[in-house]
């Protein structure tokens, strides 16, 4: 029997070597072990395959799963909805071909609330589809599917934050995923690294089809005054990294959208009469020894928020600040606390509410944002106000709670 066991166990690691030969490909982690990481493991980077210097394959996955808890009110504890699920579901690929210069990203995901079907009716499986190519030093073109350079927080991947969702304004006001031409140059000044991304799209949004003849350009410049952030720092939201140095970003965004067809840009329901939509952000962020600080403003605007026709829907413009910080402790462990606001246009008054959020978050990384539990609690308020005056006595305040899982390579 034994024998046997161990036959078995020789032929499963032949045959699985030989595919490996068969295919031409090398299998190996995207980042070896060091003596380091034995005291703190590090972001695996994916499963990857190689093939000489002409090929990289990294796949990834990641896992997103919540319980959560809405309250009726702040006086009444009892449930008014409860939110169960699996938030995010995605895999996704990135890597080089032919060239370490030419390099792609594909994501594609599987959960319904990543999908947009309830607002398009169509299924966006499709996430990011971007092939890109550097030009020269710290110059990339891309052209595809992709992230339009908007506000801080939206640019971070979700799977990066440090609450257990982006906040209410990023949700209001945000620029999605785009199709077009893109292009990203970094530079340095002395030890001032400067940052400019910009973006030429058909401002439809994901997966659509053949656009009109009105674009969205978009532009974000960044400025770093004491140089980059460690291992991307920057691109998370704790100071996981623990710059020991400190480190801030200030950038500001403008964009702009011809005949647009959505409600808020890129995404939301189909209106009948195309818009023209302009939206104007600022953020920054600083880091140091643990401590995070980041905050943004955003601005979107519309010339008529209406239908000509009817007024069944509207588009949403309005303004908002969002502020977080947080201290990533020795154990990494996580706290963070938010305050949002948002505040709709006038015209919009008696459609969309005033929001307020406050939020604190506990999050332990178990290794880094790939695997880690979150456990955050928010207290909402909405309200209905023309310039800042209550027009109804109609506010209503309630509790949230959350739990959520994260897990990935």
């Amino acid at each position: 029997m034994l024998g046997l066991y161990c036959y078995t166990i020789m032929k499963t690691k032949t045959s699985f070597k030989f595919l490996l030969f068969f295919f031409g490909l090398k299998l190996t982690f995207c980042e070896a072990q060091t003596a380091a990481d034995t005291v703190q493991p590090r972001v695996l980077k994916g499963l990857s395959f190689t093939q000489d210097s002409t090929l990289l394959v990294n796949f990834h996955f990641r896992i997103q799963s919540r319980f959560g808890y809405i309250s009726q009110s702040l006086q009444s504890v009892a449930p008014g909805n409860f939110d169960l699920g699996v938030r995010r579901a995605r895999l996704f690929f990135d890597g080089h071909v032919y060239s370490k210069k030419l390099t792609y990203l594909l994501q594609i995901n599987f959960s319904k609330r990543d999908l947009d079907e309830d607002n398009t009716e169509v299924n966006h499986i499709l996430r990011d589809a971007m092939i890109w190519y550097e030009a020269w030093k710290g110059m990339k073109i891309g052209i595809g599917q992709g992230k339009l350079p908007g506000n801080r927080q939206r640019i971070t991947s979700s799977g990066n934050l440090e609450f257990t969702d982006r906040s209410i304004v990023s949700l209001a006001y945000h620029l999605d995923r785009d199709a077009g031409l893109f292009a990203n140059q970094s530079l340095k000044l002395g030890k001032v690294g400067v940052n400019f991304k910009t973006a030429i799209t058909s401002g439809e949004g994901r997966n659509a089809g053949v656009s009109d003849k009105g674009l969205a350009t978009t532009g974000r410049l960044e400025i770093l005054p004491f140089g980059s952030f460690t291992n991307g720092n920057d691109m998370s939201e704790a100071d996981i990294e623990v710059e020991k140095s400190p480190k801030l970003c200030i950038a500001a965004v403008a964009h702009y959208n011809d005949l647009a067809k959505k409600t808020m840009g890129q995404t939301g329901a189909f209106m009948s009469t195309p818009r023209y939509l302009h939206a104007y952000m600022m953020d920054l962020l600083f880091k140091y020894y643990g401590f995070a600080l980041s905050s943004e403003y955003l601005y979107r605007g519309v010339n008529n928020p209406f239908n000509d026709f009817n007024r069944l829907g509207y588009y949403v413009a309005g303004d908002g600040l969002n502020t977080q910080m947080s201290y990533c402790f020795e154990n990494n462990t996580n706290v963070a606390f938010r305050y949002a606001i948002t505040r709709p246009n006038d015209k919009l008054a008696t459609l969309a509410p005033h929001q307020k959020q406050y939020g604190i978050c506990v999050s332990k990384f178990i290794n880094h944002h790939k695997i880690k539990l979150q456990t955050e609690i928010q207290f909402n308020e909405l309200s209905y106000r023309i310039n800042g005056k209550l027009i109804n006595q109609n506010i209503r305040q309630y509790m949230a709670g959350f739990l959520q899982v994260e897990l990935g390579i």
